[in-house]
């Protein structure tokens, strides 16, 4: 056999293989490619049911709690919600101050499944509560809320 057939009968049975593949996975695995929407697929509307989001925000909560306790001296206030939520593309997340007086914690959804992102997220956004009525956003007051919580260890395991 030349070398020129070899390799075409080696072309003809990747491709043959790329090819079942890709049927295999379309057919077996529709909830990980996500809905059809005409041409396009929407991973975010298939999250919820892919992965449990509602198991990680309470996780998130709980870490919020004992965030507060341990790294805090309970000085922050205990009605903030931690919540995953679409973000624009910029951002990973946002502390808002809401209409009934309690402050929200948004992370992305994009980290639900990273564990020690979500957990720097979360001292990330907690230090702008702390530091909420100052002027700048990462100003002096927020950078050394930052590094007092790495300076005492917080961030041992997230950074």
């Amino acid at each position: 056999m030349s070398n020129y057939r070899k390799w075409n009968t080696i072309r003809f049975f990747a491709l043959l293989v790329l090819i079942l593949t890709a049927l295999l996975v379309t057919l077996f695995f529709p909830p990980v490619l996500g809905k059809r929407d005409g041409m396009k697929f929407d991973l975010t509307k298939r999250m919820d049911s892919f992965y449990d989001t509602t198991h990680e925000q309470e996780r998130l909560r709980k870490q919020y709690k004992i965030n507060n306790a341990k790294w805090f001296a309970g000085t922050l206030p205990e009605k903030t919600e931690v919540v995953y939520t679409a973000l624009a593309p910029n951002l990973i997340g946002l502390t808002t101050f809401e209409a009934d007086g309690h402050y929200k914690i948004h992370i992305s959804n994009h980290y639900i499944l990273s564990r020690p992102a979500s957990d720097e997220i979360l001292f990330h956004e907690t230090c702008h509560i702390v530091t909420w009525d100052e002027w700048a956003d990462h100003g002096p007051e927020w950078t050394k809320c930052m590094l007092d919580l790495a300076q005492r260890g917080a961030m041992e395991g997230v950074w």
